[in-house]
């Protein structure tokens, strides 16, 4: 693996791509401060760390605007949320929508999970103190971009989070509840729902996990949820709609092998079979290197190491930054021991 740019990285980073060879990635520096940097993939050349707020002390979370021409940020401030938009083509930081108004829960304490809702709207959503997931959605497009917030849950106690939310898709977010749990809920309304309809929404997706989930889009709406069960093994499961319900839900499949706490990101890949393909890729827990793992359609392949001789610390973000059929380039961004940016992009 390869330094990508200097910086001293204190927070896991999270990326996003234009799918054209343009990775974004957000984190913290070493004062806690939220930083991005680019890396354009054709020239394989990273930007600088670039501040957005210094007053702002938070992870940041990362995605793709409709338009392809924005990769949005979001980050949280004391109290409340702020959403910092980057743009790819000005390289320049085009504003922040401030927390006054937002509704969002006082103490937020996670790193906001974004997804592209429209060409022009993004929804983020956020884990507080007490449990309550919260979201908010903007439409980066307008000088006054909030259209709305909602509370996803808090009042059914079963459901409150214990991690950070992973959203995707058409407003799916996952997280995870004291009892180890992965609930989900779906097509939530931007106004908070009242107890007695809020159980409603969720589906309890079982199993005995830790850490965060990580769910991503895939092709004809699926959604695809990972997380590291208490064997230290990555579980995946995948939603089929349009319904909702445990019905919708395939089994949790195992991937086997041996994971460092919750470090792994899992991918769509793209081949001409038309089939549904997926890359993960993990920290092991035996010697903190990169494997990876892919599932051709039907079934996972095993473990193949990518880099024996660099250890890493942390949850490492990969993304595919083209949709090549047949060509997938991946592009992972994870921190060494000494919490430098470290980089390496690969082809499954």
């Amino acid at each position: 693996m390869r330094l990508a740019g200097t910086a001293s990285l204190s927070s896991d980073p999270s990326c996003a791509t234009t799918f054209d060879g343009i990775l974004l990635c957000g984190s913290q520096d070493s004062l806690g401060r939220p930083v991005i940097a680019e890396f354009n993939t054709n020239v394989s050349k990273w930007s600088k760390w670039t501040l957005l707020d210094s007053g702002a002390f938070s992870p940041v979370g990362c995605a793709l605007t409709g338009d392809a021409a924005a990769l949005t940020c979001a980050y949280l401030e004391s109290f409340g949320e702020e959403v910092a938009t980057w743009s790819v083509e000005a390289q320049t930081h085009l504003g922040i929508v401030e927390r006054s108004g937002t509704g969002l829960e006082d103490n937020a304490v996670t790193e906001p999970s974004c997804l592209e809702l429209s060409t022009t709207e993004v929804w983020c959503a956020v884990t507080a103190l007490n449990g309550q997931v919260d979201a908010i959605s903007y439409i980066h497009t307008e000088a006054r971009p909030y259209s709305g917030n909602a509370r996803l849950a808090g009042y059914t106690s079963a459901a409150v989070a214990v991690s950070a939310p992973s959203c995707a898709g058409t407003t799916i977010c996952a997280w995870l509840n004291a009892g180890g749990h992965v609930f989900a809920r779906k097509d939530f309304p931007l106004t908070t729902l009242p107890s007695s309809q809020e159980a409603a929404t969720m589906t309890d997706l079982g199993g005995v996990f830790v850490g965060r989930p990580q769910c991503i889009p895939s092709t004809g709406g699926k959604i695809a949820c990972f997380a590291v069960n208490v064997n230290s093994q990555v579980g995946a499961i995948e939603y089929t709609p349009p319904g909702w319900g445990t019905i919708h839900w395939s089994s949790w499949a195992n991937l086997q092998g041996s994971v460092a706490q919750d470090w792994f990101s899992c991918v769509q890949t793209y081949f001409s079979d038309n089939l549904l393909h997926y890359t993960c890729v993990v920290v092991a827990s035996t010697d903190h290197t990169l494997y990876f793992n892919n599932f051709n359609g039907s079934s996972w392949g095993g473990w193949s190491q990518v880099d024996p001789n660099t250890t890493l610390v942390g949850r490492p973000d990969c993304k595919v930054v083209n949709k090549n059929l047949n060509n997938n380039v991946i592009t992972c961004l994870a921190r060494g021991p000494d919490r430098s940016p470290l980089y390496t992009v690969y082809t499954p």
